[in-house]
């Protein structure tokens, strides 16, 4: 059993393969090697989780925030900081490219029906809306006067 090294350059460099001793040969792996984006189509560096953005900052009326990134994602982690007890309202809305036109974003419910991606507390929380696509905008809504509120989302694959 002879083992043999090839060179080929579409694949970076030498191949090794291995003699099966049935006449055939196979490529020599090692499952140790660290995963790449550079050797695969999926992009590793984006598996879990990603940063931090902060969508609103001590805010105390309604807005929107600017688009964030959430390609190679598929939901996110929020974190809504309120200040006192008085209602805030938040929602996502959702684009597939950057810049364009951001429309509100609906998921399944367990009944079966499609229901808003929002959510109102009136206390700090943190919660996960998943099925997001690319781009997303987080929407504040101040519900009653006397709180402010600083919003973070995180990018997450569930």
């Amino acid at each position: 059993m002879t083992d043999k090294t090839i060179q080929n350059s579409t694949w970076g460099g030498p191949i090794k393969l291995v003699d099966l001793g049935d006449g055939t040969y196979g490529i020599a792996a090692s499952m140790a090697t660290e995963l790449s984006k550079d050797l695969d189509s999926i992009d590793v560096g984006k598996m879990s989780k990603g940063p931090v953005t902060v969508a609103h900052n001590a805010i105390d009326a309604t807005a929107t925030s600017t688009e964030i990134d959430c390609r190679g994602y598929n939901g996110i982690l929020v974190e809504a900081n309120i200040s006192a007890a008085f209602n805030w309202t938040f929602k996502v809305q959702g684009c597939m490219v950057s810049g364009g036109t951001f429309v509100d974003w609906y998921e399944m419910a367990n009944t079966g029906t499609m229901t808003l991606m929002s959510y109102q507390c009136n206390a700090s929380r943190g919660w996960v809306w998943k099925g997001i696509p690319d781009y997303v905008k987080i929407v504040a809504t101040e519900n009653a006067d006397g709180a402010t509120v600083t919003v973070k989302v995180q990018p997450v694959n569930l």
